[in-house]
């Protein structure tokens, strides 16, 4: 009677470890038989390898352990390497030295074992794999499209500098969906004119910033009230009955946003696509106030996104125009610069 998933967090957290080890694995096997110079790396470790990881992030504590967890195999892989890079510090040569022969089937379950190496990998994970968080921080489980708004965040959080911040740029990205399957791969990043003139435009088509500001703020309250109505809808669905759901779709959803409309008595579920209502053109034409040149030019500025130069280039025609009959030549439509009004 819940929309819910029951989950059991400890076991669900070990599966994804254990996946991600599967792939650690099967990724350095391939790596030593294909030996490809393009893929392959001369690194001590993969961790140095990559110049950025992306993961499946369902809450961004998993993707922090799973850092930890890749440089919990690079130490079972490559020991000399970490004992010569920590030989000054007794403490993790003792921890080190605690685990260096336990399987890795083990220690999924180990908290020693896991925040150990997360934090022995802290300052790496703020250069390799901190960028690639900041979208699904703020808007949580993308679930199928987690890993790519993982992407999406590198490539953002890069955009001032994408020549020498991701031109030429190693990114391994892990993947994975309960059932469990998994993956891990990586790419590199082309640095022809043409990828670049891409990457921007990514960039240019997908203001993140923007996008967060324009998300609708809501009280607990408020949102507890949303989660009750799902609730209910949930039980409803038993009954052999459309189920039409209500809401304010002007108000909560963006430009092109999907949303379920109805419901019907089989369980198919309908869908339509919001769009946001055209702003309507003001017509001037029998104000006295206005000659025919300045009425085009009002209505151009209403259906431009070339508005402000046009603004400019008539600021000289409306200077002598009193701010309530230019207010009503426009029915009450103002955009207001300084001391003009238009």
């Amino acid at each position: 009677n819940s929309p819910y998933p029951v989950v059991d967090g400890h076991v669900s957290n070990a599966c994804y470890l254990n996946a991600l080890d599967s792939c650690y694995a099967g990724y350095c096997e391939k790596m030593k038989k294909t030996k490809n110079v393009s893929t392959d790396t001369t690194s001590n470790t993969l961790v140095d390898g990559m110049d950025y990881w992306v993961f499946h992030a369902p809450y961004n504590k998993i993707v922090s352990k799973s850092f930890g967890r890749i440089m919990y195999n690079d130490f079972l892989h490559n020991k000399a390497h970490f004992y010569e890079q920590h030989k000054d510090d007794a403490a993790t040569m003792a921890f080190l030295k605690k685990y260096e022969s336990m399987a890795t089937t083990e220690t999924t379950d180990s908290r020693e074992v896991i925040k150990g190496f997360e934090t022995l990998s802290k300052a790496a994970y703020r250069a390799k794999v901190s960028p690639s968080t900041y979208i699904p921080q703020r808007i949580g489980n993308c679930y199928t499209a987690s890993i790519f708004m993982g992407l999406m965040s590198l490539i953002n959080r890069c955009r001032d500098n994408l020549d020498t911040q991701l031109c030429n740029k190693r990114i391994a990205l892990f993947s994975y969906g309960s059932g469990t399957l998994a993956s891990l791969y990586t790419l590199k990043v082309n640095s022809s004119p043409s990828a670049k003139q891409l990457l921007a435009q990514i960039c240019q088509h997908n203001d993140v910033e923007s996008m967060l500001q324009q998300r609708l703020k809501m009280s607990c309250a408020q949102f507890t009230e949303v989660l009750s109505t799902r609730d209910a809808l949930h039980n409803m669905e038993r009954v052999n009955a459309d189920i039409i759901p209500s809401g304010n779709v002007q108000k909560s959803l963006a430009d092109d946003t999907y949303y379920l409309t109805k419901v019907d008595g089989k369980k198919q579920r309908f869908y339509d696509k919001h769009s946001a209502p055209k702003p309507a053109m003001v017509d001037c034409s029998d104000n006295p106030y206005l000659d025919t040149a300045l009425i085009e030019n009002l209505k151009e500025m209403t259906t431009t996104t070339k508005a402000t130069d046009k603004i400019q280039k008539n600021v000289h025609a409306f200077q002598e125009f009193d701010p309530e009959k230019l207010k009503e030549a426009v029915d009450g439509v103002l955009i207001q610069t300084s001391s003009c009004y238009y």
